[in-house]
């Protein structure tokens, strides 16, 4: 009943980081397209690496990161 049949107590966040520098922010005030801004980003990483960094690190199971498809993206 705690883990609603999950069998996880608790959350584990999976998050997808984009640093904003200078450079960046310029990008971003100039209104330029998504592609070209993720190709700028000196340091990004999307939800696939930090899924594939929290299994690794046994945080959580390549089930539940499958499940909710994030290994993928």
């Amino acid at each position: 009943p705690i883990c609603l049949g999950t069998g996880y107590l608790g959350r584990v966040g999976v998050f997808e980081a984009l640093w904003c520098d200078d450079e960046m922010s310029a990008g971003i005030s100039e209104g330029q397209r998504e592609d070209v801004m993720r190709q700028r980003a000196k340091r990004y990483e999307p939800f696939g690496v930090d899924a594939r960094n929290k299994v690794l690190a046994g945080d959580t199971s390549l089930e539940e990161m499958t499940r909710l498809d994030l290994m993928g993206t």
